[in-house]
């Protein structure tokens, strides 16, 4: 693939500006251009070592060093095949993929040699910004913030994000990885196949990139987003043309990247707007799940009807995936229903629901008549054989049998069903706890590396309403 550079003089004062043609991930390239402007900032540092020293006693080094090193793509991308990471957008259907590197949060090590001898490019600091065509930044926006899972080498899979190229010698053939210039989140997740079919017009995607056993170091949700979006802006400004004010968050995470997510809910690093959580197989989050739904249904207890449509309306929705017979689906089965009848089971339980049908045939009991004892009495001395006679006999006995209510007995009913009322409450919001809270147990023979595209590693392109991402996407308005 040739790159095409433009070089223009230099003069003080001047921004350079480096203009290389987009890339479409079938290797063609369309008619329009993208034009990278390096900050003029760095420029301006670059002959100015005395605001260099300046912004270090203010800013600290790492931040300074981040600044001179903004440039798009990832600065040491593989340029083998299509360069997925390198500065030129790539597009992916509807949805441009756009490397970005010298994040401020984000694992700080580079990852290279070891079990990441797959790629030949960095971890530190590196992202995936997923724009899909069209997109507005003054409109409503939607981010999902993804984190892969363990990526090592003998697993033969990923290096997460980054390009499955590398130098092949005895020992890579030996240990049978790949050497294809594939990246995972196209090839295999096909994550921005199912973002363009999801119908999400305004969501950003930000594929975070970790370390080999899920370190993604310490990332404040909505900082790093917003740092995210604002170096997409500045590096390809003319695939996101602005930044948005707002936004709000859905998390994702596969295997290992659950506890990246898991991260991303404590304490600070919390986003302001949590609009969902999207599960595959995902480590640590099935207690996190649990509490919430927990959470809920103790507030469906103790609060009024509009207390608790207000209090759903907000909940942030869950969907979960697991693959199947794995260690993940015993780890999140029947989590839902499980969750939900530990609460409604011990506020109204089966043996107090007998009790109170029991009290209440009771409290209904109406005294024989004169006239009917009487009759009674004939019934039991004729003991009749028809099928009228016998009904009409067990009718009259029962009510002779039935004793009324004592006065405590009257206030145990009455207990009963004050709880039965507290009881009912909550049930009829059973339908929409079950809406904001889905788990789907995958019966299919998809494996644990597949689940995130719903098919076969070789089942080729992606189709319309296959992935798993795309399915879940789709259930959030």
């Amino acid at each position: 693939m040739t790159r095409t550079t433009v070089r223009r003089p230099v003069t003080a004062g001047t921004d350079v500006r480096r203009i290389p043609a987009d890339v479409h991930h079938n290797g063609r390239s369309p008619a329009s251009h993208w034009t990278g402007t390096d900050l003029l900032g760095r420029r301006a540092l670059g002959g100015r070592p005395d605001l260099i020293r300046s912004l270090q006693a203010t800013a600290g080094n790492a931040a300074v060093s981040l600044m001179l090193q903004r440039k798009a793509g990832w600065p040491d991308a593989s340029t083998e095949g299509p360069a997925w990471n390198d500065a030129r957008p790539k597009a992916v259907g509807q949805i441009w993929r756009l490397a970005i590197a010298g994040l401020t949060g984000g694992i700080g090590k580079p990852f290279k040699g070891g079990t990441s001898v797959h790629t030949t490019e960095g971890a530190d600091h590196r992202a995936i910004v997923l724009v899909p065509e069209g997109f507005k930044p003054d409109k409503p926006v939607e981010v999902l913030l993804y984190f892969h899972g363990h990526t090592e080498a003998w697993r033969k899979q990923y290096a997460g994000l980054r390009q499955r190229s590398f130098k092949e010698t005895k020992a890579t053939e030996e240990a049978g990885l790949t050497n294809d210039n594939t990246v995972r989140d196209v090839a295999l997740d096909q994550i921005e196949q199912q973002l363009d079919k999801s119908g999400h017009r305004q969501m950003i995607g930000i594929l975070a990139q970790g370390g080999p056993q899920h370190e993604f170091g310490i990332i404040n949700t909505d900082d790093y987003i917003r740092d995210a979006l604002t170096r997409t802006t500045t590096e390809f400004p003319t695939k996101l043309k602005g930044i948005p004010s707002s936004w709000s968050v859905i998390l994702s995470g596969h295997s290992g990247g659950g506890f990246a997510v898991q991260a991303a809910l404590s304490g600070k690093n919390t986003p302001e707007k949590l609009k969902g959580l999207i599960l595959f197989d995902a480590e640590a989050m099935h207690g996190d799940m649990r509490r919430r739904i927990s959470d809920d249904m103790k507030f469906l207890v103790a609060h009024t009807d509009a207390e608790r449509d207000a209090h759903l309306a907000k909940s942030p929705v869950v969907r979960a995936f697991t693959s199947k017979n794995s260690v993940y689906a015993d780890r999140y089965k029947d989590i839902v229903e499980v969750t939900i009848a530990a609460t409604t089971d011990p506020l109204f339980p089966r043996s107090r629901r007998a009790d109170l049908a029991r009290l209440r045939t009771r409290a209904a009991c109406v005294p024989l008549t004169p006239a009917e004892d009487l009759r009674l009495k004939e019934l039991r001395r004729d003991a009749p054989t028809d099928q009228a006679g016998r009904t009409e006999l067990q009718g009259l006995q029962t009510r002779k049998a039935c004793k009324r209510l004592s006065a405590g007995e009257s206030r145990r009913m009455t207990d009963l069903i004050a709880q039965e009322t507290t009881w009912l409450s909550v049930m009829k919001y059973l339908p929409k706890v079950r809406e904001i809270y889905q788990l789907t147990a995958l019966d299919s023979p998809v494996k644990h590396e597949e689940i995130i595209r719903n098919a076969d590693t070789g089942s080729g392109e992606y189709h319309q309403g296959q992935g798993n991402l795309e399915r879940a996407l789709r259930s959030i308005p």
